[in-house]
């Protein structure tokens, strides 16, 4: 039963995700009567520096890593 119920998640969990692709990838834009016209390209980007805060929070969740694992091993060295 526990197989069944795996694949069955499996599957949905890929279902919905094909699904959140293509509502999410199929733009309709309307001009004012309400008519389907095509939509605008998006504008090119702009090559953007890495902000600080994400470089900080990368470097915390490293470190957060890091104390983790360190702190499993010396778990499992000594048992209770």
């Amino acid at each position: 039963m526990k197989t069944i119920l795996n694949k069955a998640l499996y599957k949905g969990s890929i279902l919905l995700f094909c699904l959140y692709g293509y509502i999410a990838h199929a733009e309709t834009c309307y001009d004012g009567s309400g008519n389907v016209v095509p939509c605008d390209p998006a504008p090119p980007t702009e090559d953007t520096p890495i902000d600080g805060n994400i470089t900080i929070l990368i470097i915390i969740a490293v470190l957060f890593g890091i104390y983790i694992i360190y702190n499993y091993k010396i778990n499992k060295k000594r048992p209770i």
